[in-house]
């Protein structure tokens, strides 16, 4: 719980808005920086594509994260 707590206070809330053509993203965002969350299964490279206009490629079998600053 102590790790949950500390993670989403320095990523910030969850940002409802922004959808995302894969189903296993989320994107937070905390005072003007927006941090793109995706987990792909797959074994091979995936391309996510964010309503926002945001693009990401998601590694194999595991979870990418990326932060922009506004």
């Amino acid at each position: 719980m102590y790790h949950w707590i500390h993670t989403l206070d320095r990523l910030g809330r969850n940002d409802a808005a922004v959808t995302s053509s894969h189903p296993f993203v989320n994107v937070f965002s905390k005072e003007g920086q927006k941090t793109y969350a995706a987990y792909n299964f797959g074994m091979g490279a995936l391309e996510v594509q964010f309503s926002d206009g945001f693009k990401m490629t998601a590694k194999p079998s595991g979870l990418s994260v990326r932060s922009l600053t506004d």
